[in-house]
């Protein structure tokens, strides 16, 4: 009977032992699970504030990149409306040219013809017109000229006024169309037309 209280004893010794020892494992494994999943929240949270630095570094260049590109495209729509402006100037100028007074027209057609003739030399000229100038002030215009031998000719490269003018000896011409002549001085009326037009840029 002694011998099996021993017994009893060193087995529930045992199972005690083995009890705490499990319980010290259970402790160990959920202070080791503890600490996996504290260490994975951490790197969760450093992943996530990358990310966030990330985006936030990425919207900052783009806003720097946009804010970087909006005086250009500031200037670009002003440099778009000049040209809308002084294109409309010059077509309008020419509207004008094409409007003048019979007796205007041709004092005006009579220089452009003798500037033209003085460039080209020689003693006889081709004047080319539109058709309807052509009909209306040919025989003045070919009057008004003087010392040079003159041909009147329809040409439909001078549809919109003006006249070229061609040696009748060889390939020698001026273009005095009006057209031309405003494609001439566009340049360097621009930046005048634009100084009128929008004022000192720098105010």
């Amino acid at each position: 009977m002694e011998t099996t209280d021993k017994q009893q004893a060193l087995a529930e010794e045992i199972l005690s032992d083995a009890r705490r020892q499990a319980e010290r494992a259970v402790s160990r494994a959920k202070r080791r699970g503890e600490s996996i999943l504290k260490t994975a929240k951490g790197h969760a949270d450093d992943t996530k504030q990358r990310a966030a630095d990330a985006a936030e570094a990425k919207a900052e260049r783009n806003a720097a990149t946009i804010m970087a590109d909006v005086p250009y495209q500031e200037q670009v729509r002003i440099l778009g409306v000049r040209e809308e402006v002084l294109a409309r100037l010059f077509a309008e100028s020419l509207d004008a040219l094409q409007a003048l007074p019979p007796a205007e027209m041709l004092d005006v057609l009579a220089a452009l013809s003798a500037e033209a003739i003085s460039a080209i030399g020689g003693d006889r000229v081709v004047i080319e017109l539109s058709a309807e100038d052509a009909e209306q002030f040919g025989p003045q215009l070919a009057e008004r000229v003087g010392d040079v031998a003159v041909e009147i000719a329809a040409s439909a490269e001078v549809a919109g006024g003006g006249v070229i003018v061609r040696s009748a000896s060889g390939p020698k011409m001026v273009d005095n169309s009006f057209a031309t002549r405003l494609r001439r001085c566009r340049e360097s009326l621009r930046g005048r037309i634009a100084d009128m037009t929008f004022g000192d840029e720098s105010e």
